[in-house]
């Protein structure tokens, strides 16, 4: 009791550090994996490659990228079971 109450001004600034980067780091995740932005993403991949602003390999590159990504949070949404497809609501 008394260790913790000396030791209270050392160890509370790193634990404050310590929850503020997990945090960040959980917001970011569901940033980069939210099922909607990954769509977006791809829309924007393929406007892109419409207007020949990326060739044909780097589209297809990028896009398996994306879609792995997306199949990865599928995986999640139904218990790691690849054969049931995880549905998202269409907007």
């Amino acid at each position: 009791m008394i260790g913790e109450l000396l030791l209270f001004p050392l160890v509370a600034p790193l634990k404050g550090a310590l929850w503020v980067i997990e945090q960040i780091n959980n917001r970011v995740f569901a940033e980069l994996n939210d099922p909607e932005t990954l769509k977006k993403e791809l829309m924007q991949l393929q406007i892109s490659f419409e207007r020949d602003v990326i060739d044909e390999d780097e589209y297809f590159k990028q896009a398996a990228l994306v879609w792995k990504k997306l199949s990865g949070l599928n995986q999640l949404d139904t218990g790691g079971d690849p054969d049931t497809v995880a549905t998202y609501p269409e907007q």
